[in-house]
């Protein structure tokens, strides 16, 4: 079994986030501070070095501009019921 599968690979949400953020014309950068989280942060988030908190989650998924229901389908995939 390999072990080494990162979350990016297994889960849309992580590669939406990147797609959004370019699409939105958005530096990583620019997006941490919209977002209130470093860079560093949000790198290891879209490289699925690890998932992020749900306080994270809510603060990308605001500034991406999700629509609520969006929102609330996508935390519920991600984390499970609400």
């Amino acid at each position: 079994m390999n072990l080494n599968i990162r979350i990016s690979e297994i889960h849309p949400l992580l590669r939406d986030i990147v797609a959004r953020r370019t699409k939105m014309g958005l530096t990583q950068a620019m997006l941490a501070e919209k977002a209130g989280i470093s860079r560093r942060t949000l790198s290891n988030i879209e490289t699925g070095r690890y998932g992020p908190r749900r306080k994270n989650f809510d603060a990308l998924t605001a500034a991406l501009k999700y629509s609520q229901a969006d929102r609330a389908r996508l935390q519920k995939h991600f984390y499970g019921s609400l």
